[in-house]
């Protein structure tokens, strides 16, 4: 299995245990070759509505350019997604390999994400898998999602 499809795999599984049950994920099939660019995660009850986009990058792209073009894509993607959603907030979660960085984009604020999480060299730890709970934390209260224990 090559590296970034193991990365895939990786940050699959964190987003289910990180965002819970009463959300899902839909792949985008806007991605280059075979490997999707964003994935969104929306609340699961009542209506549809986006609250997380992810994009994933391979290993080789953490470079500062890599990160700044993370960020812009995700800025980008956010965007046009506002219109489809009836929160005023959407998060992102940017990884490149296993690292990862966390921003938040206000429908009527700047156009700039606003850092949430500075990046994080590995999505596998204690400490970032802390950080991905106060992440659902963030989105349950904003979606309302009572989770069961």
């Amino acid at each position: 299995m090559s590296s970034h499809r193991t990365d895939g795999v990786v940050w699959c599984s964190v987003c289910t245990l990180s965002l819970g049950t009463r959300l899902w994920s839909q792949v985008s099939e806007a991605g280059r070759g075979a490997r999707p660019d964003f994935m969104v995660v929306k609340a699961a009850h009542h209506e549809e509505d986006i609250v997380v986009v992810v994009e994933l990058k391979r290993p080789a792209e953490n470079t500062p350019a890599g990160r700044r073009r993370v960020k812009e894509e995700l800025a980008a993607y956010i965007e046009e997604r506002f219109a489809a959603t009836n929160f005023s907030t959407i998060y992102a979660i940017g990884g490149i390999g296993l690292s990862f960085v966390v921003y938040k984009m206000e429908k009527d604020g700047p156009p700039e994400p606003e850092l949430v999480f500075r990046w994080s060299p590995n999505v596998t730890t204690a400490a970032s898998f802390r950080k991905m709970a106060r992440l659902a934390s963030m989105v349950d209260q904003m979606t309302g999602t009572v989770r069961d224990e």
